[in-house]
């Protein structure tokens, strides 16, 4: 296996409360720095897992997550999307990209002893795709009982829902429990670059 470039940045900014944080891959290490803080250092050797999430939100409807742990806890997370406002988030995926698959080969060069997981774990999967089928027979069965009594705000709610549907199948499909191998990063576990 070919191990990626020295170093590959990628910035983001996850909300208002936060700064801008500057994740970079130097040889065996990623590096997490903000603005007036020191650097902090995570040895790739030391990661045990690194999970490839799609974590829609509402006005974040095409972010993608990283997530490294260790043998004790989560060290470190970074997404693809950039505050740049209220409501409103700047797109970085192509250096997210870049740094993932980077930093997925070299963990991969530095040997064994760590898993690459796609998607979220099978208990909230189970959980949050039973919540959202139950949601749509719930909702099914209150329009079919009380449709007569529906008035406007009754068809406001289902413009919401109608816009967030999409989204909510695109997360039970792209964040099935798995395992990948890190030669092969699934392509739905990461986000779609226009070149």
């Amino acid at each position: 296996m070919v191990p990626p470039p020295i170093r590959i940045d990628h910035r983001c900014r996850v909300s208002a409360l936060d700064k801008e944080t500057l994740w970079s891959l130097r040889g065996d290490a990623l590096v997490r720095g903000v603005e007036g803080m020191p650097e902090f250092s995570v040895s790739l050797k030391s990661i045990t897992q690194i999970r490839l999430q799609y974590a829609p939100t509402r006005f974040q409807p095409f972010r993608y997550v990283c997530r490294m742990s260790d043998s004790r806890r989560e060290c470190a997370a970074f997404q693809n999307e950039h505050f740049s406002g209220f409501a409103s988030f700047e797109d970085r995926s192509g250096s997210y990209r870049e740094l993932v698959l980077a930093l997925i080969r070299r963990r991969a060069a530095l040997g064994p002893g760590c898993r690459y997981l796609g998607g979220t774990s099978l208990a909230n999967w189970l959980l949050q795709s039973s919540i959202m089928m139950g949601s749509l027979v719930i909702l099914a069965a209150a329009l079919f009982y009380f449709w007569s009594s529906a008035g406007w705000m009754t068809v406001v709610k289902l413009v919401i829902i109608g816009w967030m549907l999409p989204i909510g199948f695109r997360w039970v499909v792209k964040n099935k429990p798995g395992e990948f191998d890190p030669s092969a990063v699934p392509d739905h576990l990461l986000p779609r670059v226009d070149v």
